[in-house]
């Protein structure tokens, strides 16, 4: 038994049992009348009577002819009147039968019952030490992700933000008095980990942070560099609402897709066994890249929303993934795989690129689908697993 419970065995009442005794006492009982009744009528009509003995007068001539008459016809009476009795005692006996036949069916009924009982009682103790067994196995299981969560803690500091606030008819996130930030948050997705940040910049802060891209250079990648105090307080909102360090943040750099421009799925983490030669330099410089963040400063007119392919998949899907089977681009975009979002102005993104355990999550890659018409500007920030040098 589960937790060291004595077994309880279903016992079957008492009464089936007496009720079998009282009917055999009431038949034998009855019995003992009809042998009674038998006995009677083979005395009264014990077979022909011997003749009188030679020269020895008779009954008859004794007593004379009334006398005869009345003997004669008496014997007849008494063996109706005793079969009368015994036919009415070999209906009561027919009848006691059939009563203890019900009773014998109903008591074989009864013991079914019992014994279903007794069955069903055995599956709930079986069912139950099964839900014990996985009460203590989640149990294990939560204390071993309290002993990871408690070591990434340690090793990357706080993951925990404050209580995260809906805001209505706000443009931008608000600084409490701790100087954490309030944001509108939406999770789009569990698997890989995504969240929206809606209107995570102000207008004019989306405004001031283009500022800042100088338009006349053709690289699609241009890195934010100033020293005024907007650039700044982005950075720390982001590690508000990564709720990772701030000197872990990569230099920011804005991503600018013009008309056809697009971005091929791919991760930004490079795992333990990535052979991408641009991965042999993270572990000198803070290690691999532990979350993204994106922000949008320009939303294309058509076309331009971010895919991640693999956001959904089903475990079928993910076997084939991992033979080397993935949806292409082109297939993404126009197709529906995966989850294909379009930031607007201001919003924000984060991408989890590794699982709560410290585990790289394969399912977190993502591309841009081509630009139809305008630009698509996407500010990012990678962040890494230690201070970024």
């Amino acid at each position: 038994t589960a937790k060291g419970r004595p077994q309880r065995r279903a016992r079957a009442p008492a009464w089936p049992l007496t009720m079998i005794g009282q009917g055999l006492v009431y038949f034998f009982g009855n019995f003992t009348v009809l042998a009674g009744l038998i006995c009677i009528y083979l005395t009264l009509s014990g077979g022909p009577r011997s003749a009188p003995a030679p020269g020895k007068p008779g009954a008859a001539d004794r007593r004379g002819a009334d006398v005869s008459t009345v003997e004669d016809s008496n014997p007849q009476d008494g063996n109706l009147h005793v079969k009368g009795l015994l036919e009415n005692a070999l209906q009561v006996q027919e009848k006691a039968l059939l009563d203890m036949e019900t009773q014998l069916t109903e008591v074989a009924n009864d013991m079914s019952e019992i014994m279903a009982l007794q069955q069903q009682l055995a599956d709930n103790e079986a069912w139950a030490l099964g839900q014990e067994r996985q009460v203590e196995d989640a149990e294990k299981e939560l204390q071993e992700l309290r002993l990871n969560l408690e070591a990434f803690k340690q090793a990357n500091g706080s993951c925990f933000p404050p209580p995260l606030q809906a805001l209505q008819d706000t443009s931008g996130p608000v600084t409490t008095d701790e100087g954490y930030n309030v944001f509108q948050t939406e999770v789009i997705s569990w698997d890989p980990r995504i969240i929206y940040f809606h209107n995570f910049l102000s207008p004019s802060e989306v405004k001031e942070m283009r500022g800042l891209v100088d338009e006349g250079i053709e690289a699609p990648r241009v890195r934010l560099e100033s020293t005024g105090q907007t650039l700044q307080t982005v950075k720390e909102r982001i590690a508000n609402a990564t709720q990772l360090n701030l000197e872990y943040g990569e230099d920011m750099y804005v991503i600018r897709y013009r008309k056809e421009g697009q971005y091929a799925p791919q991760t930004d983490s490079c795992g333990e066994h990535s052979t991408d030669p641009a991965c042999k330099d993270f572990p000198a410089h803070g290690g691999d890249r532990f979350a993204t963040f994106m922000v949008s400063l320009r939303t294309a007119r058509d076309g331009g929303e971010l895919i991640f392919p693999r956001a959904g998949m089903s475990s079928s899907s993910k076997q084939r993934r991992r033979s080397g089977s993935s949806p292409s681009l082109l297939t993404a975009c126009r197709e529906e795989h995966g989850l294909k979002v379009k930031l607007e102005d201001g919003d924000g993104l984060l991408l989890w690129n590794y699982h709560p355990n410290g585990t790289v999550d394969e399912q977190a890659l993502y591309g841009a689908c081509a630009v139809l018409e305008g630009e698509s500007w996407i500010m990012t920030r990678w962040i890494r697993q230690a201070k970024y040098v």
